[in-house]
């Protein structure tokens, strides 16, 4: 009997346990967190989305800067991709919401997409998978949002650079993502 009602027990508050994990610990659950990669200490939105105005997102820039020239420090802007997939997740489309607005407000910039992987499996399935989250985030901001596709250059780097540990889902979490880097002509 003792059994059979900790079974009852665990099906009725597993989903709510389940329901408040908090990856990004910006105070949002996942399940309604549609932007799952805020920095630590970032006012957020019901949403999880930054409260920082589009007017001061600063991207990083190749070579090392960052653009617009008159920011300060680029601001940590990624898409996250579930385990073995580059479907993108429906929480993830205000960051691209976001980067679209930012490219139409800089017409003449030209951005990079690189895709990445967790530590999961070969390189020869993860180089690829990570060149397949790219072409999906390129394939929604000119679809969707009306992007030149030659503006947009693809790359995919498997697991070869991770941003987080590899121990544990978190790290897991936040290595499998396609970053935006601008392109200095």
């Amino acid at each position: 009997m003792k059994i059979w009602f900790t079974g009852i027990l665990w099906l009725l508050w597993a989903p709510l346990a389940l329901a408040w994990g908090d990856m990004d610990e910006d105070g949002v659950p996942d399940l309604k967190d549609a932007c799952g990669d805020t920095p630590l200490g970032l006012a957020v939105y019901a949403n999880g989305c930054s409260k920082m105005p589009l007017s001061q997102l600063c991207l990083p820039a190749s070579g090392g800067g960052v653009f617009p020239d008159n920011c300060a420090a680029p601001t940590s802007v990624v898409v996250h991709f579930p385990t073995g997939s580059a479907a993108l997740p429906q929480s993830q489309w205000s960051v691209l919401a976001d980067i679209a607005r930012f490219l139409k407000t800089y017409p003449s910039a030209r951005m990079a997409l690189a895709g990445h992987a967790d530590d999961r499996g070969s390189d020869a399935i993860n180089v690829p998978l990570s060149l397949a989250r790219a072409d999906a985030v390129k394939r929604v901001l000119v679809d969707d949002y009306g992007i030149a596709a030659e503006r947009l250059m693809v790359s995919g780097e498997g697991s070869s650079m991770p941003v987080s540990s590899e121990q544990g889902e978190k790290g897991k979490y936040l290595n499998r993502r396609v970053e935006f880097v601008i392109k200095n002509e």
